[in-house]
């Protein structure tokens, strides 16, 4: 720029001019200082005192203080990051005052940094007239932290080799403890993520490398094993092994000793003025100079002395082949009889072989028949049942077998039956001795139907009862039940009669209105009670159920008698306590026959209820009657009535009560009914 050539007028006449600097001339970089002459990076430490108060937070800002873009002293600086971490476990906050302890450990590790000033770092590390490049990347573990560094090897053409750091990197390790295998391998992770960059960054400065000439380090010989092996390893281990095989190869890892690994310095920390004359760390294990041949040679552990396996658990999923011939036949008849068949032409065909044995024809015997039987017995019990090999092999049940508690034994045909307690019984052995039938094979379900179909179609509890004479088939009772379920003949005779739709609901149980407004009302009865404390002489009463129409609220009244006056009075006591209502629904009482027919003396189309009728009229009462023969019309208080009764005989249990006591009860079972609920309760809260 014009203001920058005034400062030196003498390059404006000589264009090949230079500026001449001194040793003591500086120019600051990305955090590091660069001194042009020597060609050298420095790192500058700023004056530090001990502060008044120091916290987490001024700790975090010292280290911070030191910038290390390339990761040249990460050695020392790491013991600084696990102090801080340390801070974390002692749970102190941002601007809590560290004590006295950690303060003089913190102080000794910063003051220790001075050192650093007079480090000096070359920043050529290839050489000019070298022919090949070789990265050699180093990378190591420990309880505190893990680290990786890269070093470039470079061959001049007379020979001579150069092996300078070029970048190296840290991490802490995390609180939660982790065994020092996986910290390795986190290691080897940061040591590929960093070769990576690397790699990347060589091309944009067009240095030509080759890169089967990576070598990549670890004194694990875990990781090592797990980056080699093709086995398959826990959650953990997998992810990060996928993600070093995305950018390296397994022929580019190589075992180090870890007294040779520099890695090692980042992972257990080292102090600055031990870092200054380390050759370990600047220029990497002596042998890096040496031929090839001398370099340490790689072992690799046997992939099943690994840790972190994880068992492969195989699931193969194989189709069953079964019988070509039983797969033929869906009923039981059939198949016993072409089976006989072919075991007669069998039994023929050895006859041609052995002379004692006689030929059979005609029609087929029983004996042949229970021959054929026999065979799809053995058949489904060897599919499903592991207990006829044991016994075959005279070896006991296991005690975890599901049929343990019948106690299976083996006849002189093969089949396993049930050995019950009906040893000594006088009768046949097929009914001692049940044979054992698998719930799930279509064999028991073929002989359900059979036996159904030969016993006319009986019900579930004949066919099972049947059944169990001859055999003692798991699940009997619903096999039984399925076998006449899925019976067309059965389902034909027995037709499902499909319920009628409910009506809407009249208008009048729909309307919101005021309790009781709307009241439907009946009697029931007749009751005992006693007419006195100490006569015992029982008198009938009847009670008057008042339901309302809307809410469904119910009212009981004691009634005396029959009559219209009796029942005026339980209705004026009724509204007294409820309220006037406007409309009052009833039946004709044509239906009830108990008690003589009293009731339809009462409720009859008769001058006694055209009297009751005229009385609530005066008062602005509608009576309305439902149709004759029809009491589903009063199904709402008939329902109220039903719910009285179960309440008041189970309560009363036949005692004779007095008029005190019967109101108290119907007091109580009013306060019951008008409390219960009109809906499902829910199980949700």
């Amino acid at each position: 720029s014009p203001s920058l050539l005034k400062r030196f007028p003498d390059a404006q006449e000589d264009p090949n001019y230079m500026v001449k600097l001194s040793e003591e001339d500086v120019i600051s970089a990305l955090g590091l200082l660069w001194q042009p002459v020597n060609d050298c990076f420095k790192f500058a430490i700023k004056d530090w005192s001990s502060p008044p108060c120091m916290t987490k937070r001024t700790l975090l800002s010292d280290v911070n203080g030191i910038y290390d873009p390339i990761g040249l002293i990460v050695p020392v600086l790491i013991k600084g990051k696990i102090f801080i971490q340390q801070l974390w476990s002692c749970k102190l906050g941002w601007d809590d005052m560290l004590s006295a302890d950690l303060q003089s450990k913190w102080s000794a590790f910063y003051l220790s940094l001075r050192s650093l000033q007079s480090l000096s770092i070359p920043r050529c590390i290839i050489c000019k007239s070298s022919k090949d490049i070789q990265i050699h990347g180093f990378c190591d573990a420990s309880q505190e932290a893990f680290g990786a560094c890269i070093y470039l090897r470079s061959v001049e053409s007379n020979g001579s080799v150069t092996v300078k750091l070029f970048t190296a990197k840290s991490r802490v390790a995390p609180l939660h403890p982790t065994t020092i295998p996986r910290l390795e391998l986190c290691g080897a992770l940061l040591l590929a993520e960093l070769f990576h960059e690397v790699k990347e960054e060589l091309k944009l400065l067009n240095i030509n490398f080759n890169p089967s000439t990576t070598y990549l380090w670890t004194d694990s010989t875990i990781v090592l094993g797990w980056i080699k092996s093709q086995s398959i390893f826990q959650v953990y281990v997998s992810n990060r092994l996928a993600r070093i095989l995305d950018v390296t190869t397994p022929n580019q890892w190589f075992h180090v000793p870890s007294l040779e690994n520099p890695a090692d310095l980042i992972s257990r920390g080292v102090s600055a003025a031990a870092i200054l004359h380390s050759c370990l760390w600047w220029h990497g294990p002596s042998w890096l100079k040496d031929a090839q041949d001398k370099w340490p040679i790689t072992c690799t552990p046997a992939s099943d002395s690994l840790p972190e396996l994880r068992q492969v658990k195989l699931i193969l999923a194989t189709t069953r082949q079964d019988n070509i011939l039983f797969e033929r036949y869906s009923k039981w008849t059939p198949l016993v009889r072409n089976t006989s068949w072919l075991l007669r032409f069998i039994h023929n065909c050895r006859c041609s072989r052995n002379k004692t044995l006689v030929p059979r024809s005609g029609f087929l015997s029983v004996t042949e028949l229970e021959s054929a039987q026999v065979v799809w017995y053995r058949y489904a019990q060897l599919q499903f049942f592991d207990e006829l090999s044991a016994l075959q092999k005279r070896q006991p049940v296991a005690r975890s077998s599901k049929i343990k508690s019948l106690n299976p034994c083996l006849d002189a045909d093969g089949v396993m039956r049930v050995c019950g307690r009906l040893a000594r019984a006088p009768i046949s052995d097929k009914i001692k001795y049940p044979i054992i039938l698998p719930s799930q094979h279509r064999l028991t379900r073929m002989i359900f139907e059979y036996e159904h179909i030969r016993l006319l179609h009986v019900g579930p509890q004949a066919l099972f009862a049947n059944i169990q004479t001859r055999f003692w088939p798991l699940r009997g009772r619903d096999i039984a039940r399925a076998t006449v379920r899925n019976c067309k003949t059965c389902f034909k005779v027995r037709p499902r009669f499909s319920a009628p739709l409910m009506a809407p609901l009249p208008k009048e149980r729909v309307t919101i209105e005021r309790p009781f407004n709307r009241t439907g009302v009946d009697f029931c009865g007749p009751v005992l009670i006693k007419s006195g404390i100490r006569r015992v002489t029982a008198i009938k009463c009847y009670i008057a159920v008042f339901v309302c129409f809307v809410t469904r609220a119910v009212h009981l009244e004691l009634v005396t008698d029959l009559t219209a006056d009796a029942f005026i009075a339980a209705l004026s006591r009724f509204m007294s306590r409820r309220g006037m209502c406007s409309h009052v629904y009833s039946d004709n009482a044509t239906n009830f026959v108990g008690a003589h027919k009293v009731l339809t003396q009462y409720f009859a189309l008769s001058s006694k209820n055209q009297r009751v009728v005229d009385v609530m009229a005066n008062q602005g009462i509608q009576w309305h009657f439902i149709p004759p023969s029809a009491p589903h019309f009063g199904g709402l208080w008939e329902a109220a009535v039903k719910s009285a009764k179960h309440l008041m005989l189970k309560t009363s249990k036949g005692a004779l009560l007095n008029a005190e006591e019967m109101n108290t009860l119907l007091c109580k079972i009013e306060a019951i009914l008008n409390s219960r609920p009109m809906t499902s309760l829910s199980d949700d809260p």
